[in-house]
């Protein structure tokens, strides 16, 4: 019984870890989320093109600007995968009824409130597309934990 609250509490708490990252990251005005992010988009700009070192300036910033949107919208994706499963899992852990739906709702509730509280961060918008950016990480992450779950426990039935 001890163990089984233990493991309540710490996948609550890695599901509240998680918030507590995609909101610093919501958090940041637009200069430093451009920064967080355009280190990795000028990365990306080099290796998607080949000649990135040899053409002008601003035909560099026009690749960058192109691939830090690429790079913002997979960490979105990406960060709200991660969400899906930890709170698919919480939920699951704390046995409540249909699991699967309670953590949809949360993740869904979640990229909702992170949205809305950009709008309030200088130079960041509200963005309905990012709102289903997020949802699709979570029903992504979601999916694939049950599968993972599903197919461990076929394995275990074979053994």
């Amino acid at each position: 019984m001890k163990n089984s609250k233990i493991l309540i509490i710490t996948s609550w708490t890695a599901v509240i870890l998680c918030m507590l990252v995609i909101f610093c990251f919501s958090a940041q005005n637009a200069d430093q989320s451009s920064g967080t992010s355009g280190g990795f988009a000028k990365f990306l700009a080099k290796i998607l093109y080949r000649d990135f070192n040899t053409i002008d300036k601003p035909s560099q910033d026009i690749l960058i600007n192109k691939c830090q949107f690429i790079v913002r919208k997979t960490a979105h994706f990406t960060v709200y995968a991660t969400l899906g499963i930890l709170t698919n899992t919480a939920v699951r852990i704390s046995k409540f009824k249909f699991p699967h739906l309670i953590a949809l709702v949360i993740c869904l509730a979640y990229a909702v409130s992170d949205e809305i509280h950009q709008y309030f961060v200088p130079g960041r918008s509200c963005e309905l597309r990012d709102v289903f950016i997020d949802f699709s990480g979570s029903v992504t992450g979601i999916i694939v934990i049950t599968a993972i779950i599903m197919i461990i426990k076929k394995s275990k039935r074979k053994n």
